[in-house]
């Protein structure tokens, strides 16, 4: 964890989108630069109470809430997977909706179908005055997928379809065993209000030569992200800076 936490201080984002942090250990984990904000649900006493979801921001975070969801199949149905969104206000006063998921793994499609349709309602209800959604995290399906095609339909294009790039394996990349590398972790950008979603080309993160030196079983997505056209030559958003603070943001209620 602490190696984790210093190759997210190296790559230095604005915006962290962190799934599986199921434990206090794991917690602990956690970068706490005073630069970035971190976003928690509240409830997460014990294992089995933990979304595991965790939003780390250089924006100011102006709210949120943790949307559990209603099915789950084993093992997943001992902890409370769903989607913590945050409202996060950008330098120039816009806000956007930031939506950190992670749905149902294993051979379960038809629960996982469930689950879509579910972060659908909750994306499509949610009215913070935001200019877009941005939707990241693990969904436990391929491109090749039907959740796939549902989810590329209703919530957008992800970063790779908007900058025209193909698609990497995200879990298991590192193993020494090739067929077991899948594409499992997308961002999605519905823009909104007019915003056209302008993107760099998403690089990989975590990656390790050594299958013995990998942080994780499944590699980052980096990516650079303006929601307006850019000029000439790309300037990402320069971060603005803020106190360290900690949200724990509320569910409302069983969905």
């Amino acid at each position: 964890y602490g190696r984790i936490a210093r190759e997210l201080e190296f790559l230095d984002p604005d915006v962290v989108l962190l799934q599986e942090v199921w434990t206090p250990r794991a917690d602990g984990g956690v970068p706490r630069h005073p630069t970035w904000s971190v976003a928690t649900s509240t409830g997460q006493t014990t294992f089995f109470r933990r979304n595991g979801l965790m939003v780390l921001s250089r924006f100011p975070i102006v709210g949120g809430e943790f949307h559990p969801f209603r099915t789950a199949a084993f093992p997943d149905s001992l902890v409370r997977k769903g989607a913590l969104k945050i409202t996060l206000e950008l330098p120039d006063a816009r806000r956007i909706n930031v939506w950190n998921a992670h749905l149902q793994a294993g051979d379960a499609p038809a629960v996982r179908r469930r689950q879509i349709d579910r972060l659908l309602e909750w994306v499509n209800r949610a009215q913070d005055g935001q200019v877009a959604d941005v939707v990241g995290g693990d969904f436990n399906c391929t491109p090749d997928s039907v959740e796939f095609e549902t989810l590329t339909r209703e919530l957008g294009p992800t970063v790779n379809q908007v900058s025209h790039s193909g698609y990497f394996p995200t879990y298991d990349g590192l193993s020494l065993r090739p067929e077991a590398a899948r594409t499992l972790d997308y961002i999605f950008i519905r823009a909104r209000s007019g915003v056209a979603p302008m993107c760099a080309r998403p690089r990989v993160a975590f990656a390790a030569e050594d299958p013995a030196a990998r942080l994780s079983d499944h590699l980052g997505l980096q990516v650079s992200v303006r929601l307006t056209p850019p000029p000439d030559s790309f300037d990402p958003i320069s971060p603005t800076h803020t106190a360290l603070a900690r949200f724990s943001l509320p569910g409302p209620g069983a969905n």
